[in-house]
């Protein structure tokens, strides 16, 4: 059934999507990030990828 959906499917798309989920870990500034990136704009760019 290829094409259709899954309960898990549809779990993680609305963890991927909610921005309020993707906070900062105590160790993120080891990563040494490029961008200032905001958990609004994670969420924005998912989405995007999703349509």
């Amino acid at each position: 059934m290829k094409g259709l959906a899954t309960v898990g499917d549809i779990n993680l798309l609305a963890m991927l999507t909610n921005g309020s989920r993707f906070t900062r870990d105590a160790h993120f500034e080891q990563l040494e990030l490029v961008y200032a990136i905001t958990a609004q704009e994670i969420e924005e760019y998912i989405k995007s990828c999703l349509i």
